[in-house]
């Protein structure tokens, strides 16, 4: 068994190497544990100048390894320490929840201090256009009918379109959002997505609302496609302040994204601007409403487990590698709905788990965390993110 240890020195200090073998008639599963730091073992259980340590797990009456991102963070069943105490609990989710940044937290560029959009795009380095160009074959014939979309600034590609794709220059396409700062609306953040193929405007509205006792900031983000992905594009982005999570729930009868058609007369930018507003405001009331509904929504443990397998489920074909993974997302999940320090005032209803599907789905350390893994993140907070939407469903069925 694993012998006495410092938690704090061994976290996230740990490699983990999984290999089931049969163990007389229990099966039980041996663990290798490579210790990176050395640590002082109890007699007898290993080579004081080895760092490999076989625990087994899987029978009664033995201590269970609870895996937590890469290290040491819980010891179930430990027959020296009786039951976890309040403090272990307390230890085990204090760093899951000690950073909680927003979605674009490291992208783009503060333009706070911008005063119109064509400040911000020159801030935020999105000042270039977009030319169209032709498209060629190896051997110099040109492509009928398509074109390609080539930034002036150096020349780099951001998409293929067709004849019929008309460019909307960045400063066109954000231009209508002057029309929201004389109404307390601020920029914030400003950038680009992939390579530049989608460039984005990030705006504070000026009221913060009340929902559930909580206080929701909501936050507009405009975005521009340049690879013939998509049209100007306003998006609601409202921002639990207490933990930074997302509230972009896809409500019935309230948009939380919508088109800015009008890049031209000054008249239709105005309309645009009175359009977005409006816009805001009723996808806030309609959040505000929902939220008073699943506050109502009283669900179970039972239930609760049964959501997660349906949000989280093992794959039929899954190999034990990709099942314990699944596991441990579950494992996360739960915790984050038990013990979320932001949610201890909060009934177990509907509200309680959408914050903490939002919680697993925004800020949740990713398995393999890909170089495109926060572009990705901030694309899904715009664009609707496919776990928080397939919760709603589930708690609006």
């Amino acid at each position: 068994m694993l012998g006495t240890y410092s938690k704090e020195k061994v976290l996230n200090r740990s490699l983990f190497f999984f290999c089931p073998k049969p163990h007389t008639e229990h099966s039980c599963l041996y663990i290798i544990l490579w210790i990176l730091l050395t640590i002082k073992p109890k007699e007898g259980c290993t080579d004081e100048n080895s760092k490999i340590f076989i625990l087994e797990a899987g029978c009664q009456d033995r201590e269970v390894l609870v895996f937590w991102h890469g290290g040491i963070d819980q010891l179930y069943g430990n027959p020296n320490e009786g039951e976890r105490g309040d403090e272990t609990v307390s230890a085990e989710v204090g760093s899951m929840f000690y950073v909680r940044e927003m979605p674009w937290h490291g992208l783009g560029t503060n333009v706070e201090k911008a005063l119109s959009s064509e400040e911000a795009l020159a801030a935020a380095g999105l000042g270039w256009d977009v030319v169209q160009k032709k498209i060629y074959t190896e051997d110099w014939n040109s492509v009928p009918g398509f074109y390609a979309n080539v930034r002036d600034s150096d020349n780099k590609v951001l998409g293929v379109v067709s004849h019929r794709y008309r460019i909307v220059q960045n400063r066109e396409a954000f231009a209508f959002t002057d029309g929201l700062l004389g109404k307390g609306v601020r920029y914030e953040t400003a950038g680009s997505l992939r390579g530049g193929r989608k460039t984005w405007i990030l705006a504070r509205l000026p009221k913060q609302y009340r929902l559930a006792d909580d206080r929701v900031m909501p936050y507009l983000v405009f975005s521009n496609s340049h690879d013939g992905s998509g049209s100007i594009k306003a998006a609601m982005t409202p921002i639990r302040v207490a933990c930074n999570n997302t509230l972009n729930l896809a409500l019935q009868g309230a948009d939380r994204i919508w088109t800015a058609s009008h890049t031209g007369d000054m008249g239709g930018k105005l309309e645009d601007a009175k359009r977005t507003l409006f816009m805001a405001e009723n996808y806030m009331d309609g959040l505000s409403r929902e939220t008073e509904r699943l506050c109502r929504k009283k669900i179970s443990s039972a239930e609760v487990e049964e959501y997660i397998k349906i949000l989280l489920p093992v794959a039929s074909d899954a190999t034990e590698a990709m099942e314990v993974n699944v596991m441990r997302q579950r494992d996360d999940l739960r915790n984050r709905y038990n013990h979320a320090p932001d949610l201890k005032d909060v009934g177990k209803n509907g509200y309680r788990f959408i914050n903490a599907v939002s919680d697993f789905a925004t800020h949740a350390k990713p398995l393999r965390e890909t170089a495109g893994y926060k572009e990705n993140l901030f694309l899904k907070t715009m664009e609707g993110n496919p776990l928080i939407d397939k919760a709603y469903r589930m708690l609006a069925a």
